[in-house]
């Protein structure tokens, strides 16, 4: 981000102490406020126009908004190098192919800003922000975090996202245990990390560990955040920490969902290929 932007974004944006306070642990759809040891998810509905044509758009937040659409240049495209210098899908490219990934809509525009945030993120100019701006940020993927979850359950079992809540239980002998609970209308069903189990021999009604590991994600951004406040991270470290985890939501939230007879989830790449070539990335870039 370059200071001038950063100087804009501040002047239009920045939040007095009450606002932030008012503003922790809130979504940007408007739900109530989550105890966090619980680490619950509730969501909110399901945004395919085809089912719910009059249903209103949910608000986004609007700071980050700003903050977003300040410092991404590059939103057309967003790709993060692997050692095979594959690059992975994004949401915004597969939006732009015309695959329908399931997400809500305001999950599809933040993560398209995201996208395109983090791919033109300059580590050097990181100190021009503030810290109730970083903060905000944590606040904003943190809840991108648990809509992209809901978001690509929901959309699988056929159900509003607010039928979908996560948690993350503890067992002494292989500890966290990530839970994701549908309630059907008739049932709630559990689906949850059988990872364990020796070839997959009797697995049913699981989660892959993408999955597993997502909902173990979402209790960092609390730390986080305490780390900024209390100076024990610089603002250039915890936003490429942010990137880093927003990578992970991004990665699910471009995979394909399926189910199969005994319940179990798992997450592939969807089958219409998106080629990657000189001519296409750099019309990507472009963009």
């Amino acid at each position: 981000m370059g200071s001038e932007e950063a100087k804009i974004f501040r002047q239009r944006n920045r939040l007095s102490a009450d606002e932030q306070a008012m503003s922790l642990g809130n979504s940007a759809r408007g739900k109530k406020e989550r105890t966090q040891p619980q680490y619950t998810a509730p969501k909110g509905t399901s945004h395919r126009a085809k089912q719910n044509a009059d249903k209103k758009p949910r608000k986004i937040n609007l700071k980050l908004a700003a903050l977003i659409l300040a410092a991404g240049t590059g939103i057309g495209i967003a790709v993060v190098g692997l050692p095979n210098n594959k690059p992975e899908i994004t949401v915004t490219q597969l939006q732009e192919r015309g695959i329908d990934t399931g997400l809500e809509e305001d999950t599809l525009e933040k993560m398209v800003k995201y996208d395109g945030y983090f791919a033109d993120f300059d580590k050097d100019n990181a100190g021009e922000l503030t810290d109730n701006d970083v903060i905000a940020m944590i606040d904003d993927i943190s809840q991108l975090n648990e809509d992209a979850i809901a978001d690509k359950i929901a959309d699988l079992m056929g159900v509003t996202s607010d039928a979908v809540e996560f948690q993350i239980g503890h067992n002494d002998d292989v500890g966290p245990c990530p839970r994701v609970s549908v309630n059907t209308g008739k049932e709630t069903q559990s689906y949850e990390d059988n990872q364990g189990i020796l070839l997959g021999i009797g697995k049913e009604n699981s989660i892959p560990k993408k999955v597993s590991d997502l909902i173990l994600q979402t209790r960092e951004y609390e730390e986080l955040k305490k780390e900024v406040l209390n100076d024990k991270i610089t603002k250039a470290n915890a936003i490429q920490r942010l990137k880093e985890l927003y990578g992970k939501i991004s990665k699910v939230a471009a995979s394909e969902f399926s189910i199969d007879g005994d319940g179990n989830i798992t997450v592939s790449e969807y089958d219409k290929p998106i080629q990657h070539n000189e001519k296409n990335d750099r019309e990507d870039i472009e963009k």
